[in-house]
C-alpha cells in the first residue's frame, strides 16, 4: 500500500513540475471569448441583482460570468498545482502580481459601482494581465528559462 501512495505521489510531484498544458490556455481563451461575448450582448430581461443604477447582472451575463470563470479556475488550477514555482518567481515577481491584483480592483470596483462608464475595463484588462503574467512566468520557471 505504501509502495503505491509512493508512486501516485510521485507522479502527481512530476504532473505539478510540468509546464501549464496548452489545454489550459485554450480553455482561457475560449472561455474568455464566449463569457465576454455573452456579457457584450444586450441585456433581455430583468437583472438578478444590482451593482448601482446602471450595473447589474442579467440571466444571460450570469451565463457569460460562470463561462468566464471556468478559464480563470482551469488557469488558477494548473498554477496552483505549480506553487513550488510561484515560490520561484522571487519576492519582486510575487509583489508585481499582487500590487497588479490591488490596482486592477481598485479600478474596477469604482468605477462599476459610481456608474463612470467603460473605465471598468481597464481594471479587467489589469487584472486579466496580471494573471496572465503569472501564468506565464510560472510556466518559464517550470521549463528552466529562469525567473
Amino acid at each position: 500500500m505504501t509502495h503505491l501512495h509512493t508512486e501516485e505521489r510521485t507522479r502527481l510531484t512530476e504532473a505539478a513540475k510540468a509546464p501549464i498544458p496548452s489545454w489550459v490556455w485554450v480553455v482561457l481563451i475560449v472561455a474568455n471569448v464566449v463569457g465576454s461575448g455573452l456579457m457584450a450582448l444586450p441585456d433581455e430581461g430583468p437583472r438578478l441583482f444590482s451593482f448601482s443604477r446602471t450595473h447589474g447582472p442579467s440571466a444571460l451575463d450570469a451565463v457569460g460570468a460562470v463561462i468566464l470563470l471556468v478559464g480563470w479556475i482551469a488557469l488558477y488550477g494548473a498554477i496552483l498545482a505549480r506553487r513550488h514555482a510561484v515560490r520561484a518567481l522571487g519576492r519582486t515577481r510575487q509583489l508585481v502580481f499582487v500590487g497588479a491584483m490591488v490596482i486592477g480592483i481598485a479600478i474596477l470596483v469604482p468605477t462599476i459601482a459610481l456608474d463612470l462608464g467603460a473605465w471598468w475595463v481597464l481594471g479587467v484588462a489589469v487584472l486579466a494581465g496580471a494573471q496572465i503574467a503569472l501564468g506565464v512566468w510560472v510556466g518559464r520557471v517550470e521549463r528552466g528559462l529562469g525567473r
